[in-house]
Protein backbone atom coordinates (compact mmCIF):
# COMPACT_ATOMS: atom_id res chain seq x y z
CA UNK A 1 0.00 0.00 0.00
CA UNK A 2 1.34 3.38 -1.01
CA UNK A 3 2.10 5.70 1.95
CA UNK A 4 0.37 9.05 2.13
CA UNK A 5 2.77 11.85 1.21
CA UNK A 6 3.79 13.96 4.16
CA UNK A 7 3.01 17.67 4.08
CA UNK A 8 6.16 19.74 3.70
CA UNK A 9 7.54 21.40 6.83
CA UNK A 10 6.69 25.09 7.22
CA UNK A 11 9.20 27.63 5.94
CA UNK A 12 11.83 28.81 8.39
CA UNK A 13 11.69 32.44 9.65
CA UNK A 14 14.52 34.73 8.52
CA UNK A 15 17.75 35.26 10.41
CA UNK A 16 17.70 37.67 13.32
CA UNK A 17 19.63 40.25 11.29
CA UNK A 18 16.63 40.54 8.97
CA UNK A 19 14.04 41.28 11.67
CA UNK A 20 11.95 44.41 11.48
CA UNK A 21 11.93 46.02 14.93
CA UNK A 22 8.65 46.05 16.80
CA UNK A 23 8.30 49.84 16.73
CA UNK A 24 8.81 49.97 12.96
CA UNK A 25 6.37 47.09 12.53
CA UNK A 26 3.75 48.72 14.76
CA UNK A 27 3.99 52.19 13.23
CA UNK A 28 4.47 51.34 9.54
CA UNK A 29 2.70 47.99 9.15
CA UNK A 30 0.21 47.11 11.85
CA UNK A 31 -1.54 50.46 12.31
CA UNK A 32 -1.72 51.48 8.63
CA UNK A 33 -3.03 48.10 7.48
CA UNK A 34 -5.54 48.01 10.33
CA UNK A 35 -6.69 51.48 9.28
CA UNK A 36 -6.68 52.58 12.93
CA UNK A 37 -6.46 56.37 13.47
CA UNK A 38 -4.08 56.46 16.42
CA UNK A 39 -1.92 59.60 16.69
CA UNK A 40 1.51 58.23 17.51
CA UNK A 41 3.58 59.76 20.30
CA UNK A 42 7.08 59.26 21.61
CA UNK A 43 5.34 57.29 24.37
CA UNK A 44 4.27 54.63 21.85
CA UNK A 45 7.84 54.28 20.60
CA UNK A 46 9.18 53.89 24.14
CA UNK A 47 6.61 51.22 25.00
CA UNK A 48 7.29 49.28 21.79
CA UNK A 49 11.06 49.38 22.19
CA UNK A 50 10.82 48.32 25.83
CA UNK A 51 8.45 45.45 25.10
CA UNK A 52 10.71 44.19 22.32
CA UNK A 53 13.63 43.98 24.75
CA UNK A 54 11.43 42.22 27.30
CA UNK A 55 10.04 39.50 25.02
CA UNK A 56 13.45 38.87 23.44
CA UNK A 57 14.96 38.25 26.86
CA UNK A 58 17.24 41.28 26.73
CA UNK A 59 16.13 42.45 30.20
CA UNK A 60 16.40 39.12 32.08
CA UNK A 61 16.39 40.74 35.52
CA UNK A 62 12.75 41.73 35.05
CA UNK A 63 10.14 38.98 35.30
CA UNK A 64 7.26 41.46 35.41
CA UNK A 65 6.76 44.56 33.27
CA UNK A 66 4.16 47.17 34.25
CA UNK A 67 3.23 49.91 31.83
CA UNK A 68 0.78 52.43 33.27
CA UNK A 69 -1.07 54.48 30.67
CA UNK A 70 -4.38 56.33 30.67
CA UNK A 71 -7.36 54.73 28.91
CA UNK A 72 -8.05 55.17 25.19
CA UNK A 73 -4.50 55.96 24.05
CA UNK A 74 -3.62 52.68 22.31
CA UNK A 75 -2.26 50.34 24.96
CA UNK A 76 -4.47 47.38 23.91
CA UNK A 77 -3.44 47.81 20.29
CA UNK A 78 0.22 47.66 21.28
CA UNK A 79 -0.05 44.27 23.00
CA UNK A 80 -2.19 42.87 20.17
CA UNK A 81 0.46 44.01 17.71
CA UNK A 82 3.17 42.57 19.95
CA UNK A 83 1.61 39.10 19.69
CA UNK A 84 1.47 39.29 15.88
CA UNK A 85 5.07 40.54 15.70
CA UNK A 86 6.18 37.74 18.01
CA UNK A 87 4.47 35.13 15.88
CA UNK A 88 6.06 36.56 12.72
CA UNK A 89 9.60 35.86 13.90
CA UNK A 90 9.01 33.21 16.58
CA UNK A 91 5.94 31.35 15.28
CA UNK A 92 6.29 28.59 17.87
CA UNK A 93 5.66 31.08 20.70
CA UNK A 94 3.13 30.31 23.41
CA UNK A 95 1.12 33.40 24.37
CA UNK A 96 -1.64 33.87 26.96
CA UNK A 97 -3.73 36.99 26.53
CA UNK A 98 -5.94 38.08 29.45
CA UNK A 99 -8.26 40.98 30.09
CA UNK A 100 -11.02 42.08 32.47
CA UNK A 101 -13.62 39.72 30.96
CA UNK A 102 -13.73 36.70 28.66
CA UNK A 103 -15.45 38.66 25.84
CA UNK A 104 -12.71 41.32 25.92
CA UNK A 105 -9.98 38.67 25.91
CA UNK A 106 -11.69 36.86 23.03
CA UNK A 107 -12.00 40.10 21.08
CA UNK A 108 -8.25 40.73 21.41
CA UNK A 109 -7.46 37.14 20.46
CA UNK A 110 -9.68 37.38 17.38
CA UNK A 111 -7.88 40.56 16.30
CA UNK A 112 -4.52 38.82 16.66
CA UNK A 113 -5.81 35.95 14.53
CA UNK A 114 -7.46 38.16 11.89
CA UNK A 115 -4.23 40.18 11.58
CA UNK A 116 -2.25 37.02 10.91
CA UNK A 117 -4.81 36.00 8.29
CA UNK A 118 -4.64 39.34 6.49
CA UNK A 119 -3.12 39.49 3.01
CA UNK A 120 -0.51 42.09 4.00
CA UNK A 121 0.66 39.94 6.91
CA UNK A 122 0.93 36.80 4.79
CA UNK A 123 2.85 38.77 2.16
CA UNK A 124 5.34 40.08 4.72
CA UNK A 125 5.63 36.83 6.67
CA UNK A 126 4.86 33.96 4.27
CA UNK A 127 6.39 31.36 6.57
CA UNK A 128 3.66 31.84 9.18
CA UNK A 129 0.29 30.14 8.83
CA UNK A 130 -2.53 29.07 11.10
CA UNK A 131 -2.81 25.51 12.36
CA UNK A 132 -5.74 23.23 13.03
CA UNK A 133 -7.09 24.90 16.17
CA UNK A 134 -9.47 27.74 15.32
CA UNK A 135 -11.62 28.81 18.28
CA UNK A 136 -13.02 32.10 19.50
CA UNK A 137 -10.48 32.29 22.31
CA UNK A 138 -7.68 30.09 20.97
CA UNK A 139 -5.72 29.32 17.82
CA UNK A 140 -2.41 27.77 16.84
CA UNK A 141 0.17 28.20 14.09
CA UNK A 142 1.80 25.86 11.60
CA UNK A 143 4.90 25.98 13.84
CA UNK A 144 2.99 24.73 16.91
CA UNK A 145 2.69 28.20 18.36
CA UNK A 146 -0.44 29.10 20.30
CA UNK A 147 -2.45 32.11 21.45
CA UNK A 148 -5.03 31.62 24.19
CA UNK A 149 -7.38 34.29 25.55
CA UNK A 150 -9.10 34.27 28.93
CA UNK A 151 -10.83 36.77 31.19
CA UNK A 152 -9.76 37.55 34.75
CA UNK A 153 -10.74 34.60 36.93
CA UNK A 154 -11.31 32.40 33.85
CA UNK A 155 -10.00 28.91 33.30
CA UNK A 156 -6.43 28.64 32.05
CA UNK A 157 -5.80 25.10 33.31
CA UNK A 158 -3.95 23.06 30.71
CA UNK A 159 -2.46 26.11 28.99
CA UNK A 160 0.99 27.59 29.37
CA UNK A 161 2.95 30.54 28.06
CA UNK A 162 6.51 30.83 26.90
CA UNK A 163 9.16 28.25 26.14
CA UNK A 164 12.29 27.23 27.95
CA UNK A 165 14.29 29.82 26.05
CA UNK A 166 14.20 33.56 25.42
CA UNK A 167 11.73 34.79 22.78
CA UNK A 168 9.29 31.98 23.40
CA UNK A 169 6.17 33.93 24.33
CA UNK A 170 4.67 35.91 27.18
CA UNK A 171 1.60 36.47 29.34
CA UNK A 172 -0.27 39.70 28.74
CA UNK A 173 -2.66 41.23 31.29
CA UNK A 174 -4.60 44.12 29.77
CA UNK A 175 -6.53 46.40 32.19
CA UNK A 176 -7.64 43.61 34.57
CA UNK A 177 -9.65 45.77 37.02
CA UNK A 178 -13.16 47.15 36.80
CA UNK A 179 -13.05 50.89 37.65
CA UNK A 180 -16.51 50.58 39.21
CA UNK A 181 -15.16 48.06 41.74
CA UNK A 182 -11.83 49.75 42.32
CA UNK A 183 -12.35 50.54 46.00
CA UNK A 184 -13.48 47.03 46.94
CA UNK A 185 -10.72 45.33 48.92
CA UNK A 186 -12.55 42.04 48.42
CA UNK A 187 -12.38 42.37 44.62
CA UNK A 188 -8.75 43.47 44.84
CA UNK A 189 -7.86 40.42 46.92
CA UNK A 190 -9.59 38.16 44.40
CA UNK A 191 -7.45 39.69 41.66
CA UNK A 192 -4.28 39.25 43.70
CA UNK A 193 -5.21 35.63 44.36
CA UNK A 194 -5.87 35.01 40.65
CA UNK A 195 -2.48 36.52 39.79
CA UNK A 196 -0.61 34.39 42.33
CA UNK A 197 -2.45 31.11 41.86
CA UNK A 198 -3.32 31.18 38.17
CA UNK A 199 -1.25 33.61 36.12
CA UNK A 200 2.18 33.05 37.65
CA UNK A 201 1.67 29.26 37.49
CA UNK A 202 1.04 29.39 33.73
CA UNK A 203 4.63 30.28 32.86
CA UNK A 204 6.43 27.42 31.14
CA UNK A 205 9.65 29.01 32.36
CA UNK A 206 9.86 31.46 35.25
CA UNK A 207 13.24 32.49 33.81
CA UNK A 208 12.22 33.20 30.24
CA UNK A 209 8.47 33.95 30.27
CA UNK A 210 7.74 37.60 31.11
CA UNK A 211 4.39 38.77 32.47
CA UNK A 212 3.34 42.08 30.92
CA UNK A 213 0.75 44.18 32.71
CA UNK A 214 -0.51 47.20 30.76
CA UNK A 215 -3.12 49.11 32.70
CA UNK A 216 -4.29 52.43 34.00
CA UNK A 217 -3.81 52.90 37.74
CA UNK A 218 -7.02 52.89 39.75
CA UNK A 219 -5.97 52.88 43.40
CA UNK A 220 -2.90 52.15 45.48
CA UNK A 221 -3.85 48.48 46.04
CA UNK A 222 -4.80 47.60 42.44
CA UNK A 223 -2.91 44.82 40.64
CA UNK A 224 -0.03 47.02 39.43
CA UNK A 225 0.38 48.31 42.99
CA UNK A 226 0.35 44.76 44.35
CA UNK A 227 2.98 43.52 41.89
CA UNK A 228 5.20 46.57 42.45
CA UNK A 229 5.00 45.99 46.18
CA UNK A 230 5.55 42.23 46.26
CA UNK A 231 7.99 41.84 43.37
CA UNK A 232 9.74 45.21 43.47
CA UNK A 233 13.22 44.03 42.47
CA UNK A 234 11.89 41.94 39.58
CA UNK A 235 9.52 44.55 38.17
CA UNK A 236 10.15 47.15 35.49
CA UNK A 237 7.67 50.02 35.76
CA UNK A 238 7.04 52.63 33.07
CA UNK A 239 4.31 55.21 33.48
CA UNK A 240 3.00 58.00 31.29
CA UNK A 241 1.07 60.94 32.70
CA UNK A 242 -1.62 62.77 30.76
CA UNK A 243 -0.87 66.21 32.23
CA UNK A 244 2.74 67.33 31.80
CA UNK A 245 3.80 70.97 32.28
CA UNK A 246 0.17 72.00 32.38
CA UNK A 247 -0.72 70.46 28.99
CA UNK A 248 -2.53 67.26 28.02
CA UNK A 249 -0.20 64.88 26.20
CA UNK A 250 -3.18 63.23 24.52
CA UNK A 251 -5.43 66.15 23.47
CA UNK A 252 -7.07 63.96 20.81
CA UNK A 253 -8.50 61.83 23.62
CA UNK A 254 -8.83 64.26 26.51
CA UNK A 255 -8.25 67.99 26.28
CA UNK A 256 -6.26 70.00 28.78
CA UNK A 257 -9.49 71.68 29.85
CA UNK A 258 -11.11 68.31 30.58
CA UNK A 259 -8.04 67.12 32.45
CA UNK A 260 -8.09 70.20 34.68
CA UNK A 261 -11.82 69.82 35.26
CA UNK A 262 -11.27 66.20 36.33
CA UNK A 263 -8.55 67.37 38.68
CA UNK A 264 -10.93 69.87 40.24
CA UNK A 265 -14.01 67.64 40.44
CA UNK A 266 -12.43 64.25 41.17
CA UNK A 267 -8.76 64.43 42.19
CA UNK A 268 -8.82 60.71 43.03
CA UNK A 269 -9.52 59.85 39.36
CA UNK A 270 -7.13 62.54 38.14
CA UNK A 271 -4.15 61.25 40.09
CA UNK A 272 -4.87 57.56 39.49
CA UNK A 273 -6.25 57.12 35.97
CA UNK A 274 -4.70 60.17 34.32
CA UNK A 275 -1.44 60.70 36.20
CA UNK A 276 -0.76 57.06 37.23
CA UNK A 277 -0.07 58.22 40.81
CA UNK A 278 -3.00 56.91 42.88
CA UNK A 279 -3.57 58.53 46.23
CA UNK A 280 -5.01 56.82 49.25
CA UNK A 281 -8.72 57.66 49.40
CA UNK A 282 -9.24 60.06 52.31
CA UNK A 283 -5.53 60.16 53.05
CA UNK A 284 -3.64 58.13 55.63
CA UNK A 285 -1.62 59.76 58.41
CA UNK A 286 -1.71 63.13 56.68
CA UNK A 287 -5.20 64.29 55.69
CA UNK A 288 -4.91 66.89 52.96
CA UNK A 289 -8.01 68.69 54.23
CA UNK A 290 -6.15 69.48 57.47
CA UNK A 291 -3.73 71.81 55.71
CA UNK A 292 -4.74 75.47 55.57
CA UNK A 293 -4.32 77.52 52.38
CA UNK A 294 -3.28 81.15 52.08
CA UNK A 295 -3.43 83.64 49.21
CA UNK A 296 -1.19 86.48 50.40
CA UNK A 297 1.95 87.41 48.48
CA UNK A 298 4.72 85.95 50.64
CA UNK A 299 7.15 88.68 49.62
CA UNK A 300 4.93 91.28 51.30
CA UNK A 301 4.89 89.49 54.66
CA UNK A 302 7.39 90.36 57.37
CA UNK A 303 8.15 86.91 58.75
CA UNK A 304 9.04 86.29 62.39
CA UNK A 305 11.40 83.60 61.12
CA UNK A 306 12.33 82.42 57.63
CA UNK A 307 14.27 79.24 56.92
CA UNK A 308 15.35 76.94 54.10
CA UNK A 309 15.25 73.18 54.57
CA UNK A 310 16.63 70.67 52.08
CA UNK A 311 16.34 66.96 51.40
CA UNK A 312 18.91 65.68 48.92
CA UNK A 313 18.66 62.41 47.00
CA UNK A 314 21.60 60.01 46.89
CA UNK A 315 21.10 59.22 43.19
CA UNK A 316 19.11 60.60 40.27
CA UNK A 317 17.70 57.30 38.99
CA UNK A 318 14.00 57.16 38.09
CA UNK A 319 13.17 55.11 41.19
CA UNK A 320 14.90 57.48 43.60
CA UNK A 321 13.39 60.45 45.40
CA UNK A 322 13.83 64.00 44.16
CA UNK A 323 16.01 66.53 45.87
CA UNK A 324 13.78 69.14 47.52
CA UNK A 325 14.39 72.72 48.64
CA UNK A 326 11.71 74.43 50.70
CA UNK A 327 11.44 77.90 52.19
CA UNK A 328 9.28 78.15 55.34
CA UNK A 329 8.16 81.14 57.34
CA UNK A 330 6.78 81.56 60.84
CA UNK A 331 4.12 84.16 61.56
CA UNK A 332 1.93 84.43 64.62
CA UNK A 333 2.72 80.95 65.85
CA UNK A 334 1.90 79.28 62.53
CA UNK A 335 4.10 77.68 59.87
CA UNK A 336 3.82 78.78 56.24
CA UNK A 337 5.34 76.96 53.28
CA UNK A 338 6.55 79.87 51.13
CA UNK A 339 8.18 78.18 48.16
CA UNK A 340 9.54 74.87 46.90
CA UNK A 341 11.96 73.72 44.21
CA UNK A 342 12.52 70.06 43.43
CA UNK A 343 13.96 67.75 40.80
CA UNK A 344 16.41 64.95 40.05
CA UNK A 345 19.67 66.91 40.09
CA UNK A 346 23.28 65.84 39.81
CA UNK A 347 25.68 67.50 42.28
CA UNK A 348 26.62 70.61 40.22
CA UNK A 349 22.96 71.26 39.31
CA UNK A 350 21.90 70.77 42.93
CA UNK A 351 24.48 73.32 44.08
CA UNK A 352 23.39 75.83 41.44
CA UNK A 353 19.71 75.40 42.28
CA UNK A 354 20.32 75.80 46.01
CA UNK A 355 22.28 79.04 45.47
CA UNK A 356 19.57 80.44 43.21
CA UNK A 357 16.86 79.43 45.71
CA UNK A 358 18.77 81.05 48.57
CA UNK A 359 19.33 84.31 46.63
CA UNK A 360 15.63 84.41 45.74
CA UNK A 361 14.52 84.37 49.37
CA UNK A 362 17.44 85.96 51.27
CA UNK A 363 16.39 89.56 50.68
CA UNK A 364 16.84 92.83 52.61
CA UNK A 365 14.22 93.24 55.31
CA UNK A 366 13.20 89.57 55.03
CA UNK A 367 16.38 87.51 55.31
CA UNK A 368 16.80 83.79 55.67
CA UNK A 369 17.57 83.13 59.33
CA UNK A 370 18.55 79.47 59.10
CA UNK A 371 19.47 76.89 56.42
CA UNK A 372 19.66 73.15 57.11
CA UNK A 373 20.34 69.95 55.21
CA UNK A 374 20.44 66.36 56.44
CA UNK A 375 23.85 64.97 57.40
CA UNK A 376 24.08 62.28 54.75
CA UNK A 377 26.47 61.78 51.82
CA UNK A 378 24.94 64.16 49.30
CA UNK A 379 23.86 66.63 52.00
CA UNK A 380 27.29 66.82 53.61
CA UNK A 381 28.98 67.62 50.30
CA UNK A 382 26.38 70.26 49.48
CA UNK A 383 26.72 71.88 52.91
CA UNK A 384 30.51 72.06 52.63
CA UNK A 385 30.36 73.64 49.17
CA UNK A 386 27.78 76.22 50.24
CA UNK A 387 29.69 77.12 53.40
CA UNK A 388 32.81 77.76 51.31
CA UNK A 389 30.76 80.15 49.18
CA UNK A 390 29.50 82.08 52.21
CA UNK A 391 26.04 80.55 52.57
CA UNK A 392 25.69 79.30 56.18
CA UNK A 393 24.10 75.85 56.06
CA UNK A 394 23.84 73.58 59.10
CA UNK A 395 23.82 69.79 59.02
CA UNK A 396 21.05 68.04 60.95
CA UNK A 397 20.75 64.41 61.98
CA UNK A 398 17.47 62.58 61.52
CA UNK A 399 17.60 59.96 64.22
CA UNK A 400 13.93 58.96 64.10
CA UNK A 401 12.10 56.96 61.44
CA UNK A 402 9.88 58.78 58.97
CA UNK A 403 6.58 57.68 60.50
CA UNK A 404 7.61 58.95 63.93
CA UNK A 405 8.68 62.28 62.46
CA UNK A 406 5.31 62.68 60.72
CA UNK A 407 3.45 61.76 63.90
CA UNK A 408 5.41 64.43 65.78
CA UNK A 409 4.35 67.27 63.46
CA UNK A 410 0.85 65.85 62.92
CA UNK A 411 -0.72 67.76 65.87
CA UNK A 412 0.32 71.03 64.23
CA UNK A 413 -1.34 69.92 60.98
CA UNK A 414 -4.61 68.67 62.48
CA UNK A 415 -4.99 71.85 64.54
CA UNK A 416 -4.63 73.92 61.34
CA UNK A 417 -1.33 75.59 62.12
CA UNK A 418 0.35 74.63 58.82
CA UNK A 419 -0.41 76.82 55.80
CA UNK A 420 0.31 76.14 52.12
CA UNK A 421 0.26 78.61 49.19
CA UNK A 422 -3.02 78.10 47.36
CA UNK A 423 -1.78 79.10 43.89
CA UNK A 424 1.61 77.36 43.93
CA UNK A 425 2.21 75.10 40.93
CA UNK A 426 3.85 72.50 43.16
CA UNK A 427 0.85 72.25 45.51
CA UNK A 428 -1.02 69.33 43.79
CA UNK A 429 2.07 67.11 43.78
CA UNK A 430 2.90 68.10 47.36
CA UNK A 431 -0.60 67.21 48.60
CA UNK A 432 -0.66 63.98 46.59
CA UNK A 433 2.57 62.79 48.20
CA UNK A 434 1.26 63.69 51.65
CA UNK A 435 -1.94 61.75 50.96
CA UNK A 436 0.01 58.68 49.80
CA UNK A 437 2.33 58.63 52.83
CA UNK A 438 1.65 55.41 54.71
CA UNK A 439 2.51 54.44 58.25
CA UNK A 440 3.62 51.00 57.03
CA UNK A 441 6.21 52.54 54.71
CA UNK A 442 4.58 51.16 51.55
CA UNK A 443 4.69 54.40 49.61
CA UNK A 444 6.93 55.20 46.67
CA UNK A 445 8.32 58.64 47.54
CA UNK A 446 8.48 60.81 50.67
CA UNK A 447 11.03 63.51 49.87
CA UNK A 448 8.48 66.33 50.19
CA UNK A 449 7.12 64.80 53.40
CA UNK A 450 10.65 64.81 54.83
CA UNK A 451 11.04 68.52 54.18
CA UNK A 452 7.53 69.17 55.50
CA UNK A 453 8.60 67.65 58.82
CA UNK A 454 11.80 69.69 58.88
CA UNK A 455 9.98 72.90 57.96
CA UNK A 456 7.24 72.59 60.58
CA UNK A 457 9.57 71.45 63.33
CA UNK A 458 12.17 74.14 62.69
CA UNK A 459 9.66 77.00 62.42
CA UNK A 460 7.39 76.05 65.31
CA UNK A 461 9.94 74.50 67.65
CA UNK A 462 9.59 71.37 69.73
CA UNK A 463 7.31 68.79 68.12
CA UNK A 464 3.94 68.58 69.80
CA UNK A 465 2.63 65.36 71.29
CA UNK A 466 -0.99 64.33 71.25
CA UNK A 467 -1.06 65.20 74.98
CA UNK A 468 -0.18 68.79 74.09
CA UNK A 469 -3.15 68.93 71.75
CA UNK A 470 -5.52 67.44 74.32
CA UNK A 471 -4.19 69.85 76.91
CA UNK A 472 -4.87 72.82 74.68
CA UNK A 473 -1.32 73.82 73.68
CA UNK A 474 -2.00 73.04 70.05
CA UNK A 475 -5.19 75.06 69.74
CA UNK A 476 -5.18 78.07 67.52
CA UNK A 477 -6.07 81.47 68.87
Amino acid sequence: MKAEPKSPPPPIPPAKSQYVGFWDYFSTCFLPFQDIPLPLKEMHREVCETLQKVVLGQLPQYKFVIINIAPRVGKTLIVIALATWMMAYFPDSQIINTSLSAPLAEKSTRLIKSTMEAKWYKTLFPWVGLGGIQKANEFDTNHNGKVYGAGVGGTIIGYGAGLKRPAGGFINIDDPSNPNEVLSHTEAEKLHFWFENTIIRRRNSSTYTPIILIAQRLCDYDLPGYVMDKYKEQTLVIKFQVLVNGESQFPETITTEDVMKTKEVNPFVFWAQLQQEPIIQGGNLLKTDDFMLYDADSTSIKWDKKIIVADTALEVKEANDNSVLECWGKLGGKAYLIDQSWGKWESPELLANYKAFYRKHHVPGNPITRCTVENKASGIGLRQQLNREGIPVEGIDRTKDKTTRVQEILPYVVTHQVYLPRKATFLPAFLAECARFRADGKHEHDDQVDTLCDGVWQTLGKPLSILDVIGGKGKTA
